[in-house]
Parts: structure tokens; C-alpha cells; sequence
């Protein structure tokens, strides 16, 4: 089943992130009724290749090639504004 705001209860944000795993953990979360609980508004990685594979398996996720110590904090709280 797909998330919708009422849903979700875990926004999150997964750094040094390569294919997905993680993130494909938190979207596969769900409640005692099948509700996915959980969204990744954003994905951060310093590698061009992490990027492209995580973009592959997360389209809807802001992805920010980025050292994560650099990283565009104001991009990232924008789309978990608009998230929550």
C-alpha cells in the first residue's frame, strides 16, 4: 500500500547512502493494517555512482551529491517540510 500523511509517522533522511538498503527498509515499514509508515524525503552521497543506483531505486527522493558535511541543509529542510 502506498504512504499518505496520515500514515507516516517516520520521515527520514538516509546519508552515505549507496543502492538503497536502508531506505528500502524504512519504505517497506509498515503498520498492523499494511500502511507504509515511513517516507526518505532525502538521500545524501558524496559518490556520483551512489547517487545514480540510489535515484534508480528511490525516484521520489531528493538526492544531493553532496559531502554530507556540506550538504545543502536548507534543500533537505524544505522537502521535510513539505513531507511532514
Amino acid at each position: 500500500m502506498g504512504a499518505t500523511k496520515t500514515n507516516i509517522s517516520i520521515i527520514a533522511v538516509d546519508l552515505f547512502c549507496g543502492a538503497g538498503g536502508v531506505s528500502e527498509g524504512f519504505r517497506q515499514a509498515t503498520d498492523q493494517h499494511g500502511h507504509q509508515v515511513a517516507y526518505i524525503a532525502a538521500a545524501v552521497n558524496h559518490s556520483p555512482v551512489a547517487i545514480q543506483s540510489h535515484q534508480a531505486n528511490h525516484p521520489d527522493t531528493l538526492h544531493l551529491e553532496e559531502d554530507i558535511w556540506l550538504a545543502n541543509v536548507d534543500a533537505i529542510a524544505e522537502t521535510l517540510h513539505h513531507a511532514a
